[in-house]
């Protein structure tokens, strides 16, 4: 279960929020951004998720960067931090050290409970694909324009503070095998392991020049995207690769079996999945 903390400068609304998020099945608690010992206690008990109210300070774009920075280097994890106002942009929210904003006022319980559960869910997959990139047990070699899972983390890493140094958005495409064991199992190592070959081909084939391409699991590439020209450029990449697998540009099994890839998108910092498609893909024989 998460560990949320609220932090807002108003005792009855900071508890308001920490009994929503109760009445939701959350394991929330509420401090003061008076408390002297906040910075000890987040160092003594990390907590996954963080809403922070910005009104207390009064220069907040000034005031609390460095205040989120102290909170980060003495936490002992990543916690996903949500600002929570109505005034702030998300770029802004982004560029001060947060992972997303969030208005505080909602329609009714429902609507915030979707929202508090949106969150929680981003920082929990954010949390998970940080431990998996960050993995050092295992490495895949660079190879053929695929560069290693330990430097690809190096750049996921970046990635992130570098959106809350400069608000720059990042987006990773990542293409998963999800029948690999089956493959595997049916067609044997040779057919699995060329299959992944494969797909990493087609992938630095059709990447633009600036896209970095990682191995970040037996079956699974992903591909970062750096500086997107226009807004929507990111799932026009998606929609593209979805059609070339399923038409012109399919992966080959070598045992003679479709391969189901799944291609999903994800936003930095935000852990938002904007895009999640399997095709499955079959050369023709």
């Amino acid at each position: 279960m998460s560990e949320i903390l609220v932090i807002h400068h108003d005792q009855k609304q900071g508890e308001a929020l920490q009994e929503g998020l109760l009445s939701a099945g959350h394991h929330a608690r509420y401090m003061s951004p008076k408390a002297e010992d906040l910075l000890s206690a987040l160092q003594s008990k990390a907590a996954d998720v963080l809403f922070l109210d910005p009104s207390y300070w009064q220069e907040p774009e000034k005031e609390l960067p460095p205040f989120i920075k102290s909170l980060r280097r003495v936490s002992n994890n990543y916690t996903y931090l949500c600002l929570l106002s109505d005034d702030l942009a998300r770029e802004n929210a982004i560029r001060m050290g947060a992972n997303t904003v969030l208005s505080p006022v909602f329609e009714d319980n429902e609507a915030a409970n979707q929202h508090f559960e949106k969150i929680r869910e981003q920082a929990e997959f954010l949390s998970v694909l940080a431990s998996r990139i960050g993995d050092d047990s295992i490495d895949f070699p660079s190879a053929g324009g695929v560069i290693a899972r330990s430097a690809f983390n190096q750049l996921f890493l970046s990635a992130i503070d570098r959106a809350n140094r400069y608000g720059e958005q990042t987006y990773i495409l990542f293409f998963e095998i999800e029948n690999y064991r089956e493959l595997l199992e049916l067609d044997g190592s040779y057919a699995a392991g060329y299959t992944v070959a494969n797909l990493s081909k087609i992938l630095v084939e059709m990447r633009r020049q600036s896209d970095i391409i990682g191995q970040t699991a037996k079956n699974e590439f992903g591909l970062l995207l750096q500086r997107p020209t226009y807004e929507t450029e990111p799932v026009e990449a998606a929609n593209r690769y979805i059609r070339a697998f399923g038409g012109e540009n399919p992966v080959d099994s070598s045992g003679g079996a479709p391969v189901n890839l799944s291609v999903t998108l994800v936003a930095l910092p935000t852990a938002e999945k904007l895009f999640h498609e399997t095709v499955i893909s079959k050369a023709s024989s």
